[in-house]
Order: structure tokens, then sequence, then C-alpha cells
């Protein structure tokens, strides 16, 4: 999987759009009908993507591990972040204005607290990472024949939940707060994490399919076992 922002289609293909309330539900990639390359592997492939998301421990990660069973490819926003950290043009911005000194050790760590010190903070991180992650992620998107990308449920990403087929994972408070409990004993981060996704309604109002998780996996797997969710 490539994720970097110069990963693109190629320009000589013919790409038309199937589109389903507005939204993009499928591609067909046809080089037959300019080209003739009836054997080509890209010959009539149907694309079948997902943005999943849901409030924290509603279930996303364990969701994400069934779909990679039923051949989905998948990607975490929060991997993405992750790995921006090795792109100096991002360090350099992170740096200036966050006035943080040049190569602090455990630099991703730094961003983490400040993040949550004040609003203004929160703006400058999201000013600097949103827009790459959001390119980043409608590349692959755009590319990828059977894709599923987690991403958090704010305002910030409602763009892209308006333009993808969206899966949005339910859990109720407790169960969260059970899962969270067995891995984290630090109950103000969830919290303060439910508080930053506090426009899940809205969200989840431009999903496609929302899907109940207060119970064990099965609930999970049977939307991919009744082709619920097709690949």
């Amino acid at each position: 999987m490539c994720w970097r922002t110069t990963c693109a289609p190629q320009k000589n293909k013919s790409i038309s759009v199937l589109t389903e309330n507005d939204k993009k539900t499928a591609i067909t990639t046809d080089l037959t009908h300019n080209y003739g390359f009836r054997n080509s592997p890209y010959y009539n492939i149907t694309i079948m993507n997902y943005l999943v998301t849901g409030l924290i421990c509603s279930g996303k990660s364990t969701f994400l591990d069934l779909a990679k069973k039923y051949s989905f490819d998948t990607i975490k926003s929060d991997d993405i972040v992750s790995n921006l950290y090795n792109d100096q043009s991002i360090v350099h911005e992170i740096e200036k204005y966050l006035d943080i000194e040049h190569n602090q050790d455990n630099l991703e760590e730094t961003v983490k607290t400040l993040f949550f010190t004040s609003k203004k903070n929160r703006e400058i991180i999201e000013a600097i990472f949103h827009p790459v992650v959001h390119e980043m992620i409608s590349n692959s998107l755009d590319i990828s024949q059977n894709l599923m990308v987690e991403l958090p449920p704010i305002i910030n990403n409602y763009k892209l939940f308006q333009k993808y087929k969206s899966i949005y994972i339910e859990a109720n408070r407790e169960i969260r707060l059970g899962r969270f409990s067995k891995r984290n004993s630090d109950s103000t981060y969830f919290d303060k994490i439910n508080t930053l996704q506090g426009d899940f309604k809205l969200i989840k109002d431009a999903c496609d399919l929302v899907i109940h998780n207060n119970n064990d996996t099965d609930t999970l797997n049977k939307h991919f076992e009744r082709g619920i969710i097709k690949k």
C-alpha cells in the first residue's frame, strides 16, 4: 500500500464513477473501450471502499481486523499521523508553530500532550496534520479496490464522510469505558477523547451503515458473512 501523496491513478485510464446518495460507491476502470486492453487486470474492476468510524473503544480496530479476513486492506488514520513525524517538513511546522526545540526527543508524545493543553494548540496541530492526512486518505481510496480506512468522528473529517461510503460502529458508553479500562486506567483520557468527538451525531447521520457493537465480535462478523458489507 503506497501512502504518499504522490500516488495517483495513471492519467491514461478512463474512469467512470457510479454514485449512490451522491457518494462514491464503485469505480469501473474500463481500458478496453478506449485502448482495447481486454486482458488488462484493470478491466471492469468494481471498487468497494469504506471509511470506518465510531467513538473511542466502539470496536473500530476489531472491525478492521475482521475486514482483513475478508480481503480488505486497512489503514488507520493514527498510523498515518505517526508516519508523518518522519516527514521533515511536518516536523519543521510543528517546531515552528508550537515553539518546540529542534530535534527534541519524543516529539510525538510532546505533541500529544500539547494537543490537550489548549484549544489554540489543538487548532495548530490539526491545521498541520489534517490537510495532509485527508489528502493521503482520499488518494488511497481513489486508487484502491477494497480498502477500509479508520477515521475518528470529528467535524474536521465531515467532508470525507460525505464523499465516501462510510460505516459507523456504535456501542454504549458503559461498554466502551469497560473496554478502555482493560488497557488504560486513566479514565480522564477517555473523557477528553469523548469531548473532542462531540459532533459524532452529525458524523453518524452522514454514514451509510450503522453497526451496533455492544456484544461480541459475532455482531461485527455477521455483516461480512451475510454480504451486508461486500468486497
